[in-house]
């Protein structure tokens, strides 16, 4: 009987070896073999790249700080642990995640979104945070920290200087925001800085838009390369300086009158054109360099090299940026003797030299804007006063000896002719009687005006009559009765 179960038995193990244990091992070893890989992926996974502990009995503000640190160091997975925590670990972890992703200054800027689980052991609890960033902030460590004005004011200079397109700053002072940086750049600009060709474009993002402790987040967009500017600001300077050392020497009025005339001959006018705020500040035409490099400019561009000749001759000079006629517009305001007075070059070519050299405020305010308050005044009569107009006073009744007498061409007494005199009406003008002048009014004469409109009773018969305004050669105008009525007419309309 055991010889027969022998014999069975080593039958089967033979077969087996034959026919199965081959195949049965090689299952095994093909199932096997991945495991190992995949529990090594999956541990690696689950592996935290930051731990964070808080002391026992924690609270919700050194949760906050716990989560706030692992957003500072840019963890994407971290765990903090709380040992006998006292408050609601599950409410206070919510919070905490919330609360550092919207209300404090780097959670806002850099987190893009965060989520939470919360185990809870024996001894302990642990809050198991994942974070995503945004892809283009900064690292915390480089961000600066800005405690003055003045420091900003410094930081935000150099970022200019070198043409940079970001600036990034953590700050706690009020009134330091993204606005008053932007408008930071603008008094650079405006105020002539050398190193400044072109105003950039200035966008600003605040995190969180309120608290106590924000960050400001800007950026610069230049419309030529860095290389491009470096070469306007060369050939603006050589200009500059050519200029400089033709007007250095001249007093300030003299000095003025003939960089005006350069402008007006060498720079021809473009119109301005552009964005919602009135014109694309970017241009070349908004630029010194346009006016002084390229001889094309808008109104700005004038300006801007009003501004750097007078700095160059350290003449007080302001660019004045308004409206005229309801459109986006840019002059000067320059100082006299003491005195500050509107200029714009830029309209000398269409309006005149004279309306548009050293004018007071008077003769701006009818078709130009801008903020009173920000600009110095110019006005040798206070605004608040009514302006007078001083006409030329009437002549006195005189015999026609008296007025044959008279030579009106050396008469050192006779106004000046105006350059646009008013149209005059016949129909009203007839009868009219002119009062006499009041010798104590001011712009008015005393004695005889030959150069007044009314001629005496006998001007007509007169062999001297007074030279055109055109000069020698010019047509002299017959009088006659009616057009002296009128010129009296007017005289008495115009006269206060």
């Amino acid at each position: 009987m055991k010889n027969r179960i022998f014999t069975l038995s080593l039958t089967l193990l033979l077969l087996l070896s034959l026919f199965g244990c081959g195949n049965m091992l090689d299952t095994e070893y093909r199932s096997v073999t991945p495991h190992p890989v995949r529990s090594e992926q999956s541990s690696q996974e689950n592996q935290p790249d930051t731990e964070v502990s808080i002391p026992a009995g924690g609270s919700l503000q050194e949760l906050t700080r716990a989560v706030e640190n692992l957003v500072k160091a840019k963890s994407e997975y971290g765990v903090i642990r709380a040992a006998s925590y006292e408050g609601d670990i599950d409410q206070d972890a919510e919070d905490a995640c919330l609360g550092v992703t919207y209300n404090t200054a780097y959670g806002t800027y850099a987190v893009h979104n965060v989520s939470y689980t919360v185990n809870k052991y024996v001894s302990f609890s642990e809050v198991r945070v994942h974070l995503s960033y945004r892809e283009d902030i900064l690292d915390y460590s480089s961000i600066p920290h800005i405690y003055t004005k003045e420091s900003g004011r410094i930081i935000l200079e150099n970022t200019l200087r070198s043409y940079g397109t970001r600036l990034v700053i953590i700050t706690s002072i009020p009134d330091l925001t993204t606005d008053s940086l932007a408008s930071a750049v603008e008094e650079l600009y405006y105020t002539g800085a050398d190193w400044m060709p072109v105003i950039p474009q200035v966008n600003g993002n605040t995190f969180p838009p309120e608290g106590e402790e924000r960050i400001l987040d800007l950026s610069f967009r230049y419309e030529h390369s860095n290389y491009r500017m470096d070469s306007m600001t060369a050939r603006t300077q050589a200009e500059v300086d050519a200029l400089k050392e033709r007007l250095e020497g001249l007093d300030t009025k003299e000095a003025l009158r003939q960089l005006s005339e350069h402008l007006r001959d060498n720079c021809r006018v473009v119109i301005e054109s552009g964005t919602e705020e009135g014109y694309d500040r970017l241009k070349d035409q908004y630029t010194a360099y346009g006016a002084l490099a390229l001889g094309r400019a808008s109104g700005e561009g004038f300006a801007m090299a009003v501004k750097k000749v007078c700095s160059s001759l350290e003449i007080p000079c302001l660019v004045v940026r308004g409206r005229l006629n309801n459109a986006a517009h840019a002059w000067n305001l320059v100082e006299v003797d003491g005195s500050w007075y509107h200029l714009d070059t830029s309209r000398m070519e269409d309006v005149g030299f004279d309306p548009c050299f050293l004018a007071e405020d008077a003769a701006f305010l009818e078709n130009y804007y801008w903020d009173t308050e920000k600009y110095p005044a110019s006005a040798s009569v206070p605004l608040e006063e009514p302006i007078p107009y001083f006409p030329a006073a009437p002549a006195e009744e005189s015999t026609p000896a008296e007025s044959e007498d008279t030579d009106p061409e050396n008469d050192p007494t006779e106004p000046a002719v105006p350059e646009d005199p008013p149209v005059n009406d016949p129909e009203t003008s007839e009868g009219t009687e002119e009062p006499p002048a009041d010798p104590s009014e001011p712009g008015g004469n005393t004695g005889e005006n030959p150069g007044a409109d009314t001629p005496p009773p006998d001007a007509e018969a007169s062999p001297s009559t007074p030279e055109a305004p055109g000069g020698e050669g010019a047509e002299d105008p017959v009088s006659t009765p009616a057009e002296s009525g009128d010129a009296g007419d007017e005289e008495q309309k115009n006269n206060p």
